[in-house]
């Protein structure tokens, strides 16, 4: 209809803006030309409330005014973005809604479900008014009023409408408040946490509708464009061209295919209304005809796609084996194909182990790309050169040198501190490697760990950092040693063994030797090793609460599809005595009923 804006509503009057009539030439759904119609009047609804913007920007904080500039003209796009988003996707609500005087609305929103109205979504009436909010002091500024509160109310007329509301003189006169609408702008994740609420009146401007939406309905008159889009069925045209009773009724908007129209009924529902009527359906030519398939450069058949393997039906080089190739390929003992120069299926003794963890990108060892070095004239693999060195070998017929024939690598110097002859990848960095007192990698890494002590926190004595169980720990401020550490495990453990606790049971005090395990020795209802003992096979009665063995609840068993205690087995004594309560109790009705008979 128009482009939306949150926070905004304006009011036009007829004559004073040039943008109203290009404001009702644009339908809600397919957003294209279709209606002029003169204004009477035009209010425009901003939605109050609408929140979920992530923060404003503290201009004040900007360090220069071009700074300033280009933040303001960010948040503005943002704005603007947010502005267009369709009210699909912002709970089926208006950023801004126009309201004309006998202006064709939408419902977006099931009103009454009521079977005498039926308001539900998509029910299409004419604006006949409206009441807005006693707070509301905005003022016509050039034809135009921003409105600051949602009014109260829009009365919406419903034609041939015979109910008529109590209160109200006109029949299909129905008023429509207000509603709140929620969505989530991450609705994408798993967990959405992004929410946004608008207040909004659930209308829509109703000036054009889809097929789709005017399905059941019968128009007075309609203007219909029948150049549908890919992927569009016919059928959605049939269905709008048959929304009048006559053909005088009917316009349309533009020239359009013959095309579309000629080529019959779909498939899928020709196919459905065979099957219904029993008709004859050849299922192996239909199958045939959509089933995809490709030639197999095994066996050179044409395969369905399940003969072949996911990996091998992707290929990109046009090269597709069927799994009953691969399978004699694996049983001749060469399962793996080489995806280089010569192309053959292999024995996996010809693969690196690299390459054997690969499918598509796969190279034998007589593939592999090999250079030859300028200095010792041996070809070598790429990962024996460095990036540059690889590249300059393949350029012009130069070669390259590897990492073993490059100056600075066969050029030796002694470390000043261990006074071994080492090469420069030896040494930290290429500074310490020209400096007269120079130190090798290993000397510096033995360096810092003498050197860098840090205090334990529990005996206060100063260690490196392999006096320390982990990097967490020898970082932490309350660090302690792994000695201490050692020492405080085994106090805790002796003190474990020292306390002693009641056996829920037996109530005896006993200590962490005389339970099973640490679970049962933490638990409010533990048991002690001979009470375990005592208990095993045993099960307790739900009515005189005492352990008895497995066949005094025969009686309770007896019909019971798994033999288990669910907590509620009653032994055989108790059984009985519930008989005969039972019976008793029978035995008094009975009497009780003969004397009131």
């Amino acid at each position: 209809m128009e482009r939306r804006r949150d926070g905004e509503t304006e009011r036009l009057r007829d004559g004073k803006t040039p943008e109203v009539s290009n404001l009702l030439t644009v339908s809600r759904l397919s957003r294209k030309p279709c209606l002029m119609l003169q204004l009477l009047t035009l209010l425009a609804l901003e939605a109050p409330g609408s929140c979920g913007e992530l923060g404003d920007v503290d201009h004040e904080n900007l360090a220069t005014e071009t700074d300033y500039i280009e933040q303001e003209q960010k948040e503005q796009e943002e704005q603007k973005q947010k502005q267009q988003r369709h009210d699909r996707e912002s709970g089926d609500l208006y950023g801004m809604l126009p309201l004309i005087l006998k202006m064709p609305v939408a419902l977006t929103d099931h009103i009454d479900r009521s079977p005498e109205k039926q308001l539900l979504r998509g029910r299409v009436g004419f604006i006949h008014s409206w009441v807005l909010d006693a707070r509301e002091q905005s003022a016509m500024k050039n034809g135009v009023q921003r409105l600051t509160k949602l009014p109260k109310v829009v009365f919406v007329k419903f034609p041939d409408a015979a109910w008529t509301l109590p209160g109200l003189d006109e029949p299909g006169l129905y008023p429509i408040q207000p509603k709140p609408g929620k969505w989530f702008l991450d609705k994408g994740r798993k967990h959405p946490v992004l929410k946004i609420t608008r207040r909004q009146v659930p209308l829509a401007p109703a000036f054009a509708i889809t097929a789709h939406a005017a399905q059941g309905q019968t128009l007075k008159a309609a203007i219909v464009d029948l150049q549908i889009g890919r992927g569009t069925s016919p059928i959605a045209s049939y269905v709008a061209l048959t929304r009048v009773a006559k053909r005088e009724d009917l316009l349309i908007f533009r020239p359009f295919a013959r095309d579309l129209f000629t080529q019959g009924p779909p498939e899928g529902p020709e196919l459905l209304l065979k099957t219904l009527r029993g008709e004859y359906v050849d299922w192996a030519a239909i199958e045939k005809k959509h089933t995809p398939s490709r030639r197999c450069s095994g066996c050179a058949c044409i395969r369905w796609k399940d003969d072949f393997a996911l990996s091998q039906w992707n290929r990109k080089d046009e090269k597709h084996f069927c799994q009953e190739c691969v399978a004699k390929k694996a049983a001749s003992g060469t399962p793996m194909e080489c995806m280089g120069a010569c192309g053959l299926w292999k024995s996996a003794a010809v693969f690196s182990s690299e390459n054997l963890a690969k499918t598509l990108h796969r190279v034998c060892i007589d593939c592999v790309e090999r250079r030859l070095c300028e200095t010792c004239a041996v070809a070598k693999l790429q990962a024996e050169f460095t990036a540059g060195e690889w590249e300059r070998a393949l350029k012009n017929g130069r070669r390259g040198r590897c990492r073993d024939c490059m100056e600075r690598n066969r050029e030796q110097k002694a470390c000043s501190q261990c006074g071994r002859a080492k090469g420069r990848d030896e040494y930290v960095s290429d500074s310490d490697w020209k400096q007269n007192e120079r130190k090798c990698r290993a000397c510096r890494a033995e360096e810092k760990a003498e050197h860098e002590k840090k205090d334990c926190s529990r005996c206060g004595q100063a260690k490196g950092r392999d006096e320390y169980v982990s990097d967490r720990d020898w970082e932490h401020r309350d660090r302690k040693c792994r000695s201490c550490r050692t020492e405080e495990k085994a106090a805790e453990e002796n003190a474990k063994h020292e306390q002693k606790k009641d056996c829920s049971r037996c109530g005896q005090a006993k200590g962490r030797d005389e339970y099973v395990s640490d679970r049962e020795w933490r638990q409010s209802d533990r048991k002690c090793k001979l009470c375990k003992d005592r208990t095993v096979g045993s099960w307790q009665c739900i009515k005189c609460r005492e352990l008895k063995p497995k066949e005094e609840f025969s009686s309770w068993l007896q019909g019971r599809r798994r033999q288990v205690n669910d907590g509620k087995a009653r032994c055989n004594v108790c059984r009985s005595e519930e008989e005969l309560d039972a019976r008793a109790m029978s035995k008094t009705s009975l009497k009780n009923v003969q004397h009131l008979d």
